[in-house]
C-alpha cells in the first residue's frame, strides 16, 4: 500500500509536465500567427512561407484526379471530364511546368486512351507537345461520337416524360449545353432546318456533304448550303453522263417502258434485298386482342408492325417506349412510335393457332407480319422452310449505289488507289536487338534456272520501287526463299529464321482476338472489306535497322529500306500502326492488312467509310482495289462468315467436313475432334457428338470403330455442316448467362434476349472438372458454374468457404438468377456433360482497365513505404522463400507438403498475386525477411502505438510474423512503454538457460501439508515431472531455503493451494518487493486471500494438463 502514494504523486507530475508543454506551444502558436498577419503583402508574394516540393505536388493531385475513361456512348468524353478538373489544372498547377503538367495529365488516361493518344502523335511523345496542343488531340480524339447536327437535332427532339420537374429541367440543360445552343445563331438555325429537311435514301448524298460541311465550317449560311446542293447534283448529273457511255448507233428500249418482271429458276443474285410475288402480296388475316385485320407477309422482317390507324381500331393499347428502328426494302426509315404486347390468333388447316408476341406501331401505312410471329405458326413455319419462292423482281438499292460510291472514293482519294506501294508518312519501323545478339551472316542459296529470270525481274522492281538497295559489305545476311504467286509471278522473301529472328526482342503489341474484332462489327447489314497492297512493304525502317534486313541473293548483297515479311516483329509493328490509323473510327476493324469497314445502313456505311479512306491518304498507304469488296452483305472473315444475321462457319471449311472419311486410327479421331473443339463455338450438342468417339481415346482401349461411332461421326458431320448461327454482342440488349455442371463437366451460354422473347446465343463453352472438384456437392458444382461462366464471358459483362468466396466474386455483377428444368437447358447442360480428357485452361479475367487499376494501386502502396518498388523486388529474388512463393503464384502449382513458413503462404494464396517483380498479398505488399526492420522502424516513427502500427501496416505491407514482430517492438521501446494507457502483460520468467544444458523451469504449484513442501515444476515443454522436499522443521524459513536451492533467482513468483501455512513476513516480503528491482518481464505476484480446500496436482505427460489428485501414494516423485 505504500507504493500507491507514490504512483499517484508520479502521474500527478506526468499531468503538469503535460500541461506546462502545452501552454508553451500555445504560447509560440499565437507568436507565429501575430508575425504572420503583420507580414506585409509585398513580403508575402516574394518569400513564400511554406514551399511544396513539386514531387509533393504532383503526388497529390495525381491522387485526386479521377481516370479518364472514353465512353461516348454514356457521355464520358473527354471535354467534360476536363471542365470537371479545370479549376484543378489552372489554379493548383503553377508550380508545375509544362512538360510536367502535361505528365500529369497523360497520366490519369486509361490504357487503351494512352495507346490512342500515342498512336495519333507518333513518332513524337506526349511530353513534346505543348499543353494547348496535348488538349486539342484529346479533344479531338475523345469527343463526342454524335456531329453537333445530330446532338442539336436530339436536343428538339427533348420530350417530357412524366419525371421529376427538377430532373427534367437538368435533362433540358445538359442536352442544350451538349448541343451548343449558346453559340447557334439565326443562320446556324436555319441551317439546321435545312439539313432536316432531307428525307429518304436519295437525299442520302445530300445529307453526308452538308453535315460534313457544317462541322467543318464555324459560320455558315442557306446560301452556302444551297450552293453545295447544286454543286452535288451537277456531279450526279456528270456522273451519270460518264456512265452512259457513246450510243453510236445503239438501239435503246423506249423510255419509262422497261421490264420489272422475269422468272428465274432459281435466285441469280446474291445482293437480294426484297423479294416480292409475281402476283399481289400475300396477306394473311390475323386477329390481334380480338380485332381481325389483314397484314402483309413478310418472311424477311424481323419485327411485326401496323400502322397507327390500326393500332387505334385495336382500342389503343398501351404503348411502350422502345429503341428499335425499322427501314423498309428501300432504306427508307420508319417512324416507330412505340411497341405493345398482343395476343394474336390465326386460323390453320389443323385448328386455330394463337401466340403472344411485341407489336409495334408506326406512324406510316405498313401493316407487316414478321418472323417473330411467324415462328408460333407451325403450319405456316414449316411451309416457309420447305419451300422457295422462284417468282422474284431482284430490288437492290445498295447494288445501285456501288458504283457511285465506288468512283466518288476513286475520285476524291485518287492517291491511295494509285498502282505500286505506298509508304507511311507517321513513323517508321525499328527493330530491337537483345542485349547478348551476334551478327548472323548466311550464304545464298541456289536458284532454279527456271526461275532465274522471273527472280531477276521482282528484284528490279523492288529496286524501282526503292524496296531495295545494293549493299556490298554487311555483317548481317539471310537467305531468300523464292514463292510462286497464284498468278504465276514470284513473291521474293527473306528466311530470316535463319538467325536474325533468334536474336530480336519480340514488339510487344497484341494481335486483336476474334472477339475484339466480331465485337466492333457488332449491327452492320452491310461490309466493306479492303486489301493493303504488300502491306508490311510500305512501312520504312529507320536506317540502325537496315543492316539487318540484309538479304544474300544470286545477284549479291542487298538491304530492305522497307519493312519485310518473315521479320518476328514485322506483325505487332504493323498491327500497332493500323490500331493507331483507325483509333476512334466507327464500324472499322483491322487484322493486319485485313482492314474492314461496316454500317447499320448505306448511309452510315458511306459515312465510316469515307472517314477510314481520310485517315488511309492522311498515312499514305495505298490499297489493292482489285481484291477489295465494296458494299457486300456478307464478307469471310478470320474463318467466319458475318452478315447481318451474325456469325456462321465457313461454307468452304465445312464443305471440307461433309467429304471426310471416317478414321482409320486414334491419330484421325484426335484431329477430327480437334476440328469439332475447333467449331465447338456453334455447337450445342457437344457431349452426345463426342461421347463415343471418346471412349476410343481411353488408355488401353483398343480402336473399334463400331455402328455408335460411325453414328456420331455422321452427326457430327451433319451438324457441323449445317446453318449453325451466332448473332452479334450488343452491349444495349439484354444479356442472358446460363451455366449447368454435371458430375464430369460444366457449361456455359451467354446469349441475348430479343424483346419478342426469343434469345440467340453469342459464345458456348465449357470445361472437364478437376479431380477435387469432383468432389465438391452439387450446389457447389452450380455455384462453381455460374462464377466460370460469368468470369469466361467477363469481356462480355463488363475465402475458407468456397460458396462464400464465390458469392463475393458474383456480387461484382449486376444480374438476376433464374432457374430452368433440364429440359429448357439443353444449351448449357449439353455443354456441361462434355467428357474428354483435357487440360484446364486459366481464365482469362483481367481487362486492360484492372490491369491498369492493380499497376496504379500498387505504385501508390510502394510509394508509401520507405523503399522503392524495386528495392522489394530485388530482396524478393535473393530471399529463398519468398522466391519459392513468387514461382508458385506464377505458376498456379503449390507444392502438397509445404513447409511451415510457405504453408503460411499456401493458405492465402488466392489473394496472393505479382506486380513487377513483387509479392502483393490483397493490396499489401510482401516485405522481405531483410528489408523489414526498415519498415518496422517507418511503422514506428512518431510512437503511433501498437493498435496504429498495426492498422498503419495492414494497409501497406505484410509478411507472416508481422503482428508478433510489431508487439516485440513496441514492447522494447521505453517511451512507448512510458506513454501506454496499461501495463503490458508479461510472461513468467525462466530461471535457468537452456542453452547451457539446464532445464528451464517455470513457477509450480506449491503447498506445505505433513512436514512435506509440495511444488509441480515443468520442464522444457517435454517432460513433465513433480518434485518433494521434506521441510524440517515445518517453518516457512526451511520452505523458503529449499526453494533458493532450486531456483536460483531470489525473488520467485509462485502460486500455492491457498494452505494458511506459507504466510509468513518472509514470503511476503519477498512477493511484495518492489518491481524496480525485477527484469522487465518479472511481474509482482499479489498472493490470493480466497482461502480454498488443499489439494494436490499431478501432471498427464501426454496431455500436458494438471489433475487433482488427493491420494499422496498416487504423486510421481
Amino acid at each position: 500500500m505504500d507504493t500507491l502514494p507514490a504512483l499517484l504523486e508520479a502521474m500527478q507530475q506526468q499531468l503538469d509536465i503535460q500541461a506546462r508543454r502545452m501552454d508553451e506551444q500555445g504560447t509560440v502558436l499565437a507568436k507565429l500567427m501575430e508575425k504572420m498577419s503583420a507580414t506585409p503583402p509585398s513580403l508575402n508574394a516574394g518569400t513564400p512561407i511554406v514551399v511544396m516540393d513539386k514531387h509533393a505536388i504532383f503526388d497529390s493531385l495525381h491522387r485526386r484526379i479521377e481516370k479518364f475513361v472514353y465512353d461516348p456512348d454514356r457521355g464520358r468524353t473527354f471535354d467534360i471530364w476536363l471542365k470537371r478538373y479545370q479549376d484543378l489544372f489552372d489554379n493548383e498547377c503553377n508550380d508545375l511546368d509544362e512538360k510536367d503538367k502535361t505528365r500529369l495529365l497523360v497520366s490519369r488516361l486509361d490504357e487503351n486512351c494512352h495507346q490512342m493518344l500515342t498512336g495519333a502523335i507518333s513518332p513524337k511523345q506526349p511530353s513534346d507537345l505543348p499543353w494547348k496542343e496535348v488538349i486539342e488531340v484529346l479533344e479531338r480524339q475523345f469527343g463526342s461520337a454524335k456531329t453537333l447536327f445530330r446532338r442539336r437535332f436530339e436536343c428538339f427532339k427533348t420530350r417530357y416524360e412524366g419525371q421529376d420537374f427538377t430532373n427534367y429541367e437538368m435533362l433540358v440543360k445538359t442536352k442544350c449545353t451538349d448541343a451548343k445552343l449558346d453559340t447557334i445563331d439565326f443562320d446556324g438555325l436555319q441551317c439546321l432546318f435545312y439539313v432536316a429537311g432531307f428525307q429518304g435514301s436519295d437525299f442520302a448524298e445530300y445529307h453526308t456533304r452538308l453535315l460534313r460541311k457544317l462541322d467543318q465550317t464555324e459560320k455558315i449560311t442557306l446560301k452556302d448550303l444551297t450552293a453545295e446542293c447544286q454543286l452535288i447534283k451537277s456531279y450526279k448529273e456528270d456522273s451519270r453522263m460518264l456512265e452512259g457511255g457513246l450510243s453510236i448507233n445503239a438501239v435503246h428500249h423506249k423510255k419509262n417502258f422497261n421490264r420489272n418482271k422475269k422468272k428465274f429458276r432459281q435466285q441469280q443474285k446474291k445482293k437480294v434485298v426484297a423479294a416480292l410475288e409475281k402476283d399481289d402480296h400475300p396477306q394473311l388475316e390475323v386477329t390481334i386482342n380480338g380485332h381481325p385485320t389483314q397484314l402483309l407477309l413478310d418472311t424477311g422482317a424481323e419485327i411485326t408492325i401496323v400502322s397507327e390507324s390500326k393500332w387505334k381500331l385495336f382500342g389503343k393499347p398501351h404503348l411502350q417506349k422502345t429503341d428499335v428502328t425499322g427501314f423498309a426494302a428501300n432504306g427508307t426509315p420508319l417512324k416507330i412510335r412505340g411497341c405493345f404486347n398482343a395476343e394474336f390468333a390465326v386460323n390453320s388447316s389443323g385448328g386455330r393457332c394463337f401466340g403472344r408476341g411485341t407489336c409495334f406501331v408506326t406512324e406510316d401505312d405498313c401493316n407487316v407480319l414478321g418472323m417473330p410471329w411467324i415462328r408460333q405458326l407451325p403450319d405456316l413455319y414449316k411451309a416457309i422452310r420447305k419451300y422457295q419462292i422462284h417468282r422474284t423482281i431482284l430490288v437492290d438499292h445498295v447494288a445501285t449505289l456501288q458504283d457511285t460510291i465506288v468512283n466518288k472514293l476513286k475520285t476524291k482519294f485518287a492517291n491511295v488507289f494509285k498502282p505500286g506501294l505506298g509508304r507511311c508518312m507517321t513513323t517508321k519501323a525499328t527493330l530491337m536487338l537483345r542485349p547478348d545478339a551476334r551478327p548472323v551472316f548466311r550464304r545464298k542459296r541456289p536458284v532454279p534456272y527456271a526461275n532465274v529470270v522471273a527472280l531477276d525481274n521482282e528484284i528490279d522492281r523492288l529496286l524501282a520501287e526503292d524496296v531495295l538497295s545494293p549493299v556490298t559489305y554487311s555483317k548481317w545476311a539471310a537467305p531468300i526463299v523464292v514463292v510462286k504467286k497464284s498468278n504465276g509471278t514470284l513473291r521474293l522473301c527473306a528466311d530470316f529464321s535463319t538467325g536474325l529472328n533468334d536474336a530480336l526482342m519480340l514488339h510487344q503489341h497484341p494481335l486483336p482476338t476474334s472477339d475484339d474484332v466480331f465485337t466492333k462489327l457488332n449491327g452492320g447489314t452491310i461490309f466493306t472489306q479492303l486489301d493493303f497492297a504488300d502491306a508490311y512493304l510500305q512501312v520504312e525502317v529507320d536506317e540502325n535497322s537496315k543492316e539487318l534486313l540484309t538479304i544474300n541473293t544470286h545477284r549479291g548483297l542487298f538491304r530492305y529500306n522497307r519493312l519485310p515479311f518473315g521479320v518476328k516483329s514485322a506483325p505487332g509493328i504493323f498491327q500497332q500502326i493500323i490500331d493507331s490509323m483507325i483509333a476512334g473510327l466507327n464500324g472499322c476493324a483491322a487484322y493486319l492488312d485485313d482492314v474492314i469497314v461496316t454500317g447499320r445502313n448505306i448511309e452510315e456505311h458511306s459515312a465510316n467509310l469515307e472517314a477510314l479512306f481520310e485517315r488511309i491518304q492522311e498515312y499514305g498507304f495505298r490499297v489493292r482495289i482489285e481484291k477489295c469488296s465494296f458494299l457486300i452483305p456478307q464478307i469471310r472473315y478470320l474463318g467466319s462468315i458475318i452478315d447481318a444475321k451474325g456469325r456462321h462457319p465457313d461454307p468452304a471449311k465445312i464443305e471440307v467436313i461433309k467429304k471426310m472419311p471416317p478414321p482409320k486410327d486414334i491419330g484421325q479421331v484426335r484431329s477430327f475432334l480437334g476440328l469439332l473443339n475447333y467449331y465447338g463455338a456453334f455447337v450445342e450438342e457437344m457431349r452426345q457428338l463426342r461421347a463415343p468417339l471418346d471412349k476410343l481415346l481411353k488408355k488401353d482401349t483398343p480402336f473399334n470403330w463400331s455402328a455408335d461411332c460411325q453414328q456420331a461421326f455422321d452427326r457430327a458431320k451433319e451438324v457441323l455442316s449445317s446453318d449453325l448461327l451466332l448473332t452479334h454482342f450488343d452491349p444495349s440488349k439484354e444479356i442472358v448467362v446460363a451455366a449447368d455442371a454435371s458430375e464430369n463437366g460444366i457449361g456455359a451460354v451467354i446469349s441475348h434476349r430479343f424483346s419478342d422473347g426469343t434469345e440467340k446465343p453469342i459464345y458456348h463453352a465449357c470445361r472437364v472438372l478437376t479431380a477435387a472438384e469432383k468432389n465438391y456437392g452439387q450446389v457447389e458444382k452450380e455455384g462453381l458454374a455460374l462464377v466460370y461462366a460469368v468470369r469466361k464471358f467477363h469481356r462480355y459483362l463488363y475465402g475458407p468457404n468456397r460458396l462464400q468466396r464465390w458469392s463475393l466474386i458474383l456480387l461484382n455483377y449486376n444480374f438476376t438468377i433464374e432457374y430452368r428444368p433440364k429440359s429448357n437447358f439443353e444449351q448449357a447442360d449439353a455443354l456441361s456433360r462434355l467428357i474428354a480428357e483435357q487440360s484446364t485452361p486459366q481464365e482469362d479475367v483481367v481487362i486492360a482497365e484492372i490491369n491498369a487499376d492493380a499497376v496504379n494501386l500498387f505504385t501508390n502502396t510502394s510509394a508509401k513505404l520507405p523503399l522503392t518498388a524495386d528495392d522489394v523486388a530485388k530482396e524478393t529474388q535473393k530471399d529463398p522463400l519468398l522466391k519459392e512463393v513468387l514461382h508458385c503464384v506464377q505458376t498456379g502449382e503449390w507444392p502438397k507438403k509445404s513447409k511451415d513458413r510457405l504453408l503460411r503462404f499456401n493458405s492465402i494464396r488466392s489473394s496472393l498475386t505479382t506486380q513487377g517483380g513483387c509479392l502483393v498479398f490483397g493490396d499489401r505488399i510482401v516485405i522481405p525477411d531483410k528489408l523489414q526492420e526498415l519498415v518496422l522502424q517507418d511503422l514506428h516513427d512518431g510512437h503511433p502505438g501498437m493498435a496504429r502500427m498495426k492498422m498503419l501496416a495492414r494497409d501497406y505491407c505484410y509478411w507472416t510474423s508481422i503482428d508478433k514482430d510489431i508487439e516485440d517492438k513496441v514492447k522494447s521501446c521505453k517511451r512507448c512503454q512510458e506513454c501506454a494507457k496499461s501495463p503490458i502483460k508479461n510472461t513468467l520468467f525462466w530461471t535457468r538457460d537452456y542453452r547451457n544444458g539446464y532445464p528451464r523451469w517455470s513457477p509450480g504449484h506449491v503447498r506445505v501439508r505433513r512436514g512435506q513442501c509440495l511444488y509441480d515444476v515443468e520442464v522444457d515443454d517435454q517432460l513433465w515431472r513433480r518434485h518433494a522436499n521434506q521441510l524440517r522443521p515445518r517453518t516457512c524459513h526451511a520452505a523458503d531455503t529449499k526453494l533458493m536451492d532450486e531456483f536460483d533467482f531470489p525473488l520467485l513468483p509462485c502460486v500455492n493451494d491457498n494452505s494458511p501455512t506459507p504466510s509468513s513476513s518472509t514470503l511476503h516480503h519477498k512477493d511484495q518487493a518492489p518491481t524496480t528491482s525485477l527484469p522487465a518481464s518479472m511481474p509482482t505476484r499479489r498472493p490470493s486471500r480466497t482461502q480454498r480446500p488443499p489439494t494436490r496436482l499431478q501432471v498427464d505427460p501426454r496431455r500436458k494438463t494438471y489433475t487433482t489428485d488427493d491420494s499422496l501414494g498416487r504423486e510421481v516423485l
